[in-house]
């Protein structure tokens, strides 16, 4: 019958050690791209250019109770700059990042100062929570505008890690169109046309401001009739107004409203009550203050 063969073999798959897989990955690998828009969504009634403000502080990102608060962020600047963009060309937008931006700023869940806050989550969870809910924003706003300029401020819970923050995101944005002010200022001015626009957190108080910022900023104050200060830190809406005798040149204090929920140390003070809102601003390019658009969270 001849010869016969028997073969038996087992097979199995060669295992790649972990260096070839881990090179696999970095060579495989495509981080993900965020697109900036350069040419916004321009409405159909005007091409006039208008200037608009968006400064949402104390959000508190990682305070007890705003355990939504990134949903409540989103909603707020998706409703805000819709509505905005909607009835006016927005020439310049300019957005605030910042002023208490994140509840705490050591490991041991203190304010800077050392002051003990009511926390929901590590310091380190409530950054990156803040990071990628201001990285979306500015993706998101720069599509509603020409050109968008980012303006940090300290606060006094976070000024250590709002200003990692904000010079992270200036580094991992890069856009023309885009003009990032994270220098390390507690006062900052910008000018538009006629208007003067002055930014700070509030928690360095003063009845002397206007006389500040015009010892401070000379130059923009006199080449300008339409002054306002926007400031945040007591979670209020106020409003207080200097005008001259003419009431052509003065400068308004607008202390802005918070996003933020209350927690057991506002609870036990008695600070409730406040309506948790956000609110932009639409400037005309000389007659200053033209609309003031609110979204309320609920």
């Amino acid at each position: 019958m001849g010869d016969h063969w028997r073969v038996s073999a087992l097979i199995s798959q060669i295992k790649n050690s972990e260096q070839k897989l881990f090179k696999d990955l970095l060579e495989n690998w495509t981080p993900k791209k965020y697109k900036i828009s350069n040419t916004p969504y321009k409405n159909k009634f005007t091409n006039d250019p208008h200037c608009a403000i968006i400064s949402l502080q104390d959000i508190h990102f990682g305070k007890e109770g705003n355990d939504t608060i990134d949903k409540d962020f989103e909603d707020t600047v998706k409703n805000l700059v819709q509505r905005a963009n909607a009835i006016h060309y927005i020439e310049t937008m300019y957005f605030v990042v910042g002023g208490d931006l994140i509840n705490m700023d050591t490991f041991t869940g203190t304010t800077t100062g050392g002051t003990p806050v009511d926390n929901c989550m590590s310091a380190t969870e409530a950054y990156m929570q803040a990071f990628d809910a201001m990285h979306w924003a500015i993706n998101y706003i720069k599509a509603f505008c020409n050109n968008l300029v980012i303006v940090y401020i300290p606060g006094n819970h976070d000024r250590l890690s709002s200003f990692h923050l904000a010079h992270a995101l200036s580094k991992s944005i890069v856009s023309d169109k885009i003009t990032w002010d994270v220098k390390y200022e507690e006062r900052k001015v910008h000018v538009w046309h006629n208007n003067f626009n002055a930014f700070e957190h509030g928690d360095k108080r003063s009845k002397n401001n206007p006389l500040i910022f015009a010892s401070e900023y000379p130059k923009a104050w006199g080449d300008t009739t339409n002054r306002t200060l926007f400031k945040g830190h007591i979670h209020t809406d106020r409003k207080v107004e200097y005008m001259t005798s003419n009431e052509t040149a003065g400068f308004i204090e607008k202390t802005l409203p918070s996003l933020g929920k209350t927690d057991y140390y506002h609870y036990s003070n008695k600070y409730v009550g406040n309506r948790r809102s956000g609110k932009l601003e639409l400037q005309h390019p000389t007659m200053g203050n033209i609309c003031e658009l609110t979204y309320q969270a609920l």
